[in-house]
């Protein structure tokens, strides 16, 4: 699957000119975001591979009860500089039975390691405000959203779909 980066830095899987296009705000410190995210992507997985769906995410954080999710946040915007947001991000969601422990500076950084990220550049960037102009889009982005409260939520098509919703 192709994985590239939206105008302003969010990861993006999928074809960007398909013609279905999903964008998924979460965060990683919101215990529901994890089955929202995984119950759209998974499905969707192969319409990607069909070159017929594209899915972004948009970052948040403090929408939920784990700490440092501003830290995992901005984790995971550095994973991208390095290609690797996506299976990153299923690893902060993966830390998320971890409570409190979810993302300490150490289990972020050990995290980048495992999956092969160079971590000077993984350091440097979380060091950097690299992270922090992507995730105020993201926030600004989430605020001008006709209908958004708290994540998790996706627009399919300019459609909103809130965890509530039965469709």
């Amino acid at each position: 699957l192709t994985m590239t980066t939206a105008r302003d830095g969010f990861p993006r899987l999928g074809n960007p000119d398909a013609p279905v296009q999903v964008l998924l705000y979460s965060s990683f410190d919101c215990v529901e975001c994890k089955p929202f995210i995984e119950g759209l992507l998974d499905p969707l997985i192969e319409r990607m591979h069909a070159n017929s769906v594209t899915a972004t995410f948009i970052p948040l954080y403090g929408y939920g009860e784990i700490s440092n999710g501003q830290g995992a946040a901005r984790a995971s915007m550095c994973a991208v500089e390095q290609g690797q947001f996506w299976p990153y991000m299923e690893a902060l969601f993966h830390w998320q039975q971890f409570g409190n422990q979810a993302f300490t500076n150490s289990r972020i950084l050990s995290g980048a390691e495992a999956l092969g990220m160079d971590r000077g550049a993984f350091t440097a960037c979380s060091l950097g405000g690299g992270p922090d102009g992507i995730l105020l889009a993201a926030r600004n982005q989430a605020r001008d959203l006709q209908g958004f409260v708290i994540p998790p939520a996706a627009v399919i098509n300019g459609v909103l779909l809130t965890a509530g919703d039965d469709n």
